[in-house]
């Protein structure tokens, strides 16, 4: 038996790094292009709104009208007075007559039902004010009594007018029976955000058009504008109290017709190219666009098309001068990064490319698209990564093997930490394969570089196969990247990179070489 009197720590220096990529293989990565729906901006309307003095309704002007049509127009405070004036011209004229006069009694008769009918009028509407206080009292809070009109309609059009643009929003329902016993009455337009967030008070005028007397047959009607300081603007809603405009009592059915005129230097874009609106008469202020209900008029109008927002590949990352994508042909890409724009055209097939200086890893760039008519879109934004990599995130800086006594027979020369690990980091993302293969310059040698110890160092595998370490690379380990992007690259004590020894080849001394290690990104 040979004794070697030194023992032969074999230690492996200068552990290099090295990534070769497959060339043959290439990666592309993409992300997914999220966009953001975007809500409508809705006013919000508390339940009891403290509504301006009444007064404030311009005083109406009446007419007469057969059912539907409006006739002459009569002083809606003087009506029962100027028909009782006509009543006894009627009476003069047949008393006049030869002898008729059981005729002329008959009218007379009518004449005093009308008074009777006047005061019995008078009384209902003195009652009705009492119960319009006791309602007011026992209502519940924040409880909306909706929908005061049926067969309700809203009409919407757009007119052309000296000095701008003008929205007509007519809105018209036939009234219930006894609605005049309410609290409160208010019509309500709901107009779409891009409208109501432009709108001053100055912009808006409304008109009306309600029964003001409908005991008698014809019916005599109110017409007339809402002052100023009865018009509310509230968050996306327009509205009105008509509760002054109410008839003494609905004895029949009329219409009621509500009219708001919008007056706006130019439409305002919008993302579908359309404007919705919606109307409604109610007992409160509330928020008709969140009410359903067959009582809840709408009507859409054609407006101006805001470009779509661009689609900016990604990812982009420090390294990417270009930035890449697709918009509205023929239009104009406005690449804006660190408050600097950089200027594109789209062309006709809809791509476009714009050159940027490199940017930082978190950098966020934006792209906005604007067309003919200098509408710019929604914003489209991308934030600058680093590229992705596989690299070596940790190597020992050597790789020690235990002090061994050469006896008769092959000797394995075990790792001194049997933990020994390498740490691959692959940020290419869950699923990316990789190979880590290892290759020698040398054979192990003396420190004195007098003995070498030919393929001594040697890789064994899971199937305890011995495959030496020469300068030709061999596989050593293969991996797929999981959630973590941290992989650990260690083997058991009977297996990875191992001395064996024969002991006619092995004299006292210390040997060394060097490990390169290669990462490959490819299967």
């Amino acid at each position: 038996m040979f004794v070697f009197q030194e023992m032969l720590p074999i230690i492996a220096h200068g552990a290099e790094e090295q990534i070769k990529k497959d060339d043959s293989k290439e990666i592309q990565f993409k992300q997914d292009v999220r966009s953001e729906k975007v809500d409508k901006d809705r006013g919000q309307f508390p339940g009891n709104k403290e509504i301006p003095d009444k007064n404030g309704v311009a005083p109406p002007k009446a007419d007469t009208e057969e059912l539907e049509n409006t006739t002459d127009q009569l002083d809606s405070g003087n009506t029962l007075e100027k028909l009782h004036g006509e009543k006894e011209t009627t009476d003069k004229q047949i008393n006049d007559g030869k002898g008729e006069e059981k005729q002329g009694e008959n009218i007379s008769d009518t004449t005093d039902q009308t008074q009777d009918k006047q005061s019995d009028v008078s009384a209902s509407k003195e009652q009705s004010n009492g119960q319009k206080e006791t309602n007011t009292e026992s209502k519940p809070q924040g409880v909306a009594q909706i929908g005061l009109l049926e067969d309700t309609e809203l009409n919407v059009k757009h007119l052309s007018k000296a000095g701008g643009e003008v929205i007509q929003l007519e809105y018209k329902g036939r009234g219930v029976l006894n609605v005049d016993v309410l609290s409160d009455t208010y019509s309500i337009f709901y107009l779409p955000s891009e409208i109501a967030g432009r709108l001053q008070k100055e912009d808006v005028t409304a008109f009306y058009d309600v029964p003001a007397l409908s005991v008698i047959v014809p019916i005599i009607r109110n017409k007339g504008e809402f002052k100023r300081n009865a018009i509310h603007i509230e968050g996306n809603q327009v509205y009105m109290d008509f509760f002054n405009l109410l008839a003494v009592n609905l004895l029949s059915s009329s219409y009621f017709k509500f009219t708001l005129e919008i007056k706006l230097s130019e439409l305002p874009p919008t993302e579908n190219g359309e404007y919705e609106f919606y109307s409604q008469a109610t007992s409160d202020v509330v928020d008709i666009s969140v009410l359903s209900g067959e009582n809840v008029a709408t009507d859409t109008l054609q407006a101006p098309k805001l470009p779509e927002a661009p689609k900016m590949d990604k990812p982009v990352y420090t390294t990417d001068t270009v930035i890449t994508g697709t918009g509205q042909a023929n239009s104009n890409i406005i690449i804006t990064t660190n408050h600097n724009e950089y200027e594109g055209k789209v062309d006709e097939n809809g791509n476009f490319a714009v050159t940027i200086p490199t940017q930082k890893a978190g950098t966020t760039i934006s792209g906005t698209i604007v067309n003919d008519q200098g509408y710019e879109s929604k914003k489209t934004t991308v934030t600058v990564l680093e590229p992705p990599t596989l690299a070596f995130d940790h190597v020992p800086d050597t790789l020690p093997f235990q002090s061994v006594v050469i006896e008769p027979g092959r000797v394995t020369v075990p790792r001194k930490n049997p933990d020994w690990t390498i740490k691959v980091k692959d940020t290419r993302g869950e699923g990316s394969k990789w190979r880590l293969l290892a290759e020698v310059d040398k054979p192990l040698t003396s420190t004195d570089s007098k003995r070498k110890l030919t393929e001594a160092l040697v890789f064994v595998d899971t199937q305890q196969e011995k495959h030496p370490l020469t300068n030709d690379p061999i596989e050593v380990f293969a991996a797929k990247t999981g959630a973590n992007p941290i992989t650990n690259v260690r083997w058991k004590s009977n297996q990875g990179p191992l001395i064996q020894v024969e002991p006619t080849d092995a004299f006292a001394g210390k040997y060394s070489t060097s490990i390169t290690w290669t990462l490959v990104d490819a299967p």
